[in-house]
């Protein structure tokens, strides 16, 4: 035990072990990451009910099988019978069809293939049927769908948030938390590890139960918590930290907080070796270790909650800004009223209202407080958008923040310029992109001019009957905030065809356009629903135009005749950018191309975006063998219903290096100085 002490008070210790548990993490997680295993050839498996979702029409569940794998069931007529049955630990027969996990096709964006494989989840499976469900019969599940039973009783998303940790909110609702830099505390992590521990100490106390025995039965409570939420890698943060501190006690060992702060985050690291890329965990552990470190007691409670939002926020601002784009600068001060709100009544209430419904009435009024806060907060926002960075720069940000802190507070001036110039970076990128985003059944290109000079997106895409429903503001937005766009200079829609302009509302409503451009022809319903939002929104828009003028770089409109159908009325848009040419054909087909042939005299087009997803009424063998494209895009969905690309327009364009949005995401070519790269965002 001696020998036990002294290492466990050794500062070289606490740096090997540290060193240790970070080179496990990362070899780790690369093997995970790598990780190769043929699919399985069964369609019939035996698993576990991990966790479960009933959304919509839809069954969602994470089962161990007993490989582990996200599944997805769509109801038929046994919609009843699955909600009555269906629980924790439940045992299932299934059958359906398995598949790898996509990865991101939009550059930038949050990588769903790696989180999961992270997690040791490689694989989804389409259930056709569901033949026999068991019942576990362990204590620990009857308790576990016990507790949900309970909770669903009380119907209230906030009681499942700060009770079980599986967050069920209004999504309007939960955009608001994330928007105002406060979405932390609906997370279970620190805050409710103390309150719940203090509560339960402080209860055995009055019944005179011995401090050893106290520490004892409470760390097995907030084991128990642990592993019935198991949905937080912060949380099991914090019932360590508590259960080694009452250890520590116990042996009379002594060590700082900070050590034993250390101690946890290596233990977290060799269960979790995830962590190390878990958002959640870096930031409340972070955030712990500077407030553990700079700290000093006040006998004023607001005082303290002052200078914890500030340091907090320093602490947090880069991380959040690399993990979510964005951060709330007023977010300090929502902080230093949310905080106390949430951790001396919601959180408390919350655990009464669980143990004696009958407080519900009083519980909604609190809820309801909660939520008209926190919309009074959201009109005054002050958000600030981050395009993507490198993640070497949060270390360098902890490192100058930590010495200002401990010895220079004159340094906070060189975080505030590290901070600032990485706000600004795209103001100093001097390359052209042009991405051709995969919006499955669509088209969308974005066209980024020099040094923050403006933007123009080509269509926007839009498939009603597709999983990318929604794409807008679920993938664009955040694509062109990750990518430095703070607004739309021009949005030009190709024609009214859905597939092209069928997000276009979603956009508008949600980011900053500047100008619209439509094509020839008479405006449809879809452009004329737009049209209303353009007009409410007083947005200026035009048609049939001939060419637009970018900081001296034009795009050319080269189809300018009517025709009578969506297709041939297409909006046709040549380009040249630091000397590369670029065409884009939206849905032009063969008709438009020998006009254009009649009228110009195009050669040698370095990237041309093939007209109509590659279908076989669009790129013909004279059209291309004149304007002879090195590099053709075909924008085009997963497995369409239409049997596009056609192939014989591929044959048409086989002197071209072809690429597709179906089999390599999203692409981007870019230009500086003269010199073309190329990169794909693949699944």
């Amino acid at each position: 035990m001696k020998l036990l002490k002294t290492v466990l008070q050794s500062k070289l210790f606490i740096i090997l072990i540290i060193l240790f548990s970070v080179i496990y993490s990362l070899v780790i997680t690369n093997y995970r990451l790598n990780y190769s295993a043929s699919i399985i050839k069964s369609n019939t498996y035996s698993c576990k009910v991990n966790s479960y979702n009933f959304d919509g029409d839809r069954l969602t569940m994470e089962l161990s099988c007993p490989f582990k794998v996200i599944s997805y069931y769509y109801f038929k007529d046994d919609y009843d019978f699955l909600k009555k049955n269906i629980s924790y630990g439940s045992n299932i027969e299934i059958n359906g069809d398995i598949d790898k996990i996509s990865s991101n096709t939009f550059f930038n964006a949050f990588n769903y293939k790696r989180y999961l494989a992270l997690r040791m989840v490689y694989f989804s499976i389409k259930i056709n049927s569901i033949t026999a469900i068991n019942r576990s019969n362990s204590l620990f599940y009857r308790l576990k769908n016990y507790l949900y039973k309970r909770a669903s009783l009380i119907n209230n998303p906030y009681m499942y948030a700060f009770i079980l940790g599986n967050n069920k909110m209004i999504k309007d609702d939960l955009d608001l938390f994330r928007d105002n830099g406060v979405s932390h505390l609906l997370a279970l992590s620190g805050m409710h590890v103390s309150f719940f521990s203090a509560f339960l100490l402080f209860f055995l106390r009055k019944i005179h139960v011995r401090k050893t025995i106290r520490y004892f039965i409470v760390s097995i409570i907030l084991l128990m918590f642990y592993l019935i939420n198991a949905s937080s890698i912060s949380l099991f943060r914090a019932v360590l930290f508590f259960i080694l501190a009452f250890l520590f006690e116990l042996f009379d060992i002594k060590t700082s907080n900070i050590n034993m702060l250390l101690i946890c985050f290596s233990i977290t690291l060799f269960i979790f070796p995830y962590g190390l890329f878990d958002s959640a965990f870096l930031l409340s552990f972070i955030s712990v270790f500077f407030l553990i470190r700079f700290t000093k007691r006040t006998s004023s409670y607001f005082k303290s909650i002052i200078f914890v939002s500030f340091l907090s926020f320093a602490t947090t601002f880069l991380l959040s800004a690399y993990y979510f784009g964005q951060v709330n600068l007023l977010s300090i001060i929502f902080n230093i009223f949310l905080v106390p709100y949430v951790s001396l009544i919601v959180f408390p209430l919350s655990l009464l209202t669980f143990l004696f419904p009958f407080l519900l009435f009083i519980y909604d009024k609190v809820i309801y407080v909660l939520l008209s806060i926190n919309k009074l907060f959201s009109l005054c926002n002050l958000i600030v958008y981050y395009p993507h960075f490198s993640s070497w720069f949060i270390l360098l940000y902890l490192v100058i923040l930590y010495l200002a802190m401990h010895r220079n507070k004159y340094l906070l001036i060189l975080l505030f310029g590290l901070a600032l110039c990485l706000k600004m970076y795209p103001y100093f990128d001097y390359s052209y992109k042009v991405f051709y985003l995969d919006v499955s059944q669509g088209d969308s290109i974005l066209i980024s001019y020099p040094a923050g000079k403006g933007a123009v997106l080509i269509d926007t895409g839009g498939n009603i009957n597709s999983n990318y429903s929604n794409i807008a503001i679920n993938k664009t937005i955040p694509f062109l905030r990750k990518n430095g766009i703070s607004s739309i200079r021009f949005l030009v829609i190709s024609h009214g065809d859905y597939d092209h302009m069928g997000e276009a509302i979603n956009l508008v409503e949600n980011y900053k356009v500047e100008k619209v451009i439509f094509n020839c022809g008479a405006y449809n319903d879809l452009e004329q629903e737009l049209i209303k939002v353009l007009n409410k929104k007083k947005i200026n828009y035009y048609s049939c135009i001939k060419e637009l003028n970018i900081d001296n770089n034009k795009l050319y409109f080269l189809q300018t005749k009517e025709y009578d159908n969506e297709n041939d009325n297409s909006n046709v848009i040549y380009t040249e950018l630091d000397g590369y040419k670029f065409m884009f054909m939206g849905d032009a087909g063969v008709t438009t191309e020998k006009e254009i042939m009649s009228k110009y005299n195009l050669l040698d087009i370095d990237i041309l975006k093939v007209g109509h997803h590659g279908s076989r009424t669009s790129s013909s063998i004279e059209f291309i063998d004149k304007i002879k494209p090195n590099y053709s895009v075909i924008s085009v969905g997963k497995n369409n219903k239409y049997g596009h690309p056609n192939k014989e327009v591929l044959n048409n364009l086989e002197n071209s290096k072809i690429y597709r949005t179906d089999q390599d995401g999203s692409i981007m070519f870019k230009i500086k100085n003269n010199t073309l790269k190329i990169e794909t965002c693949s699944s």
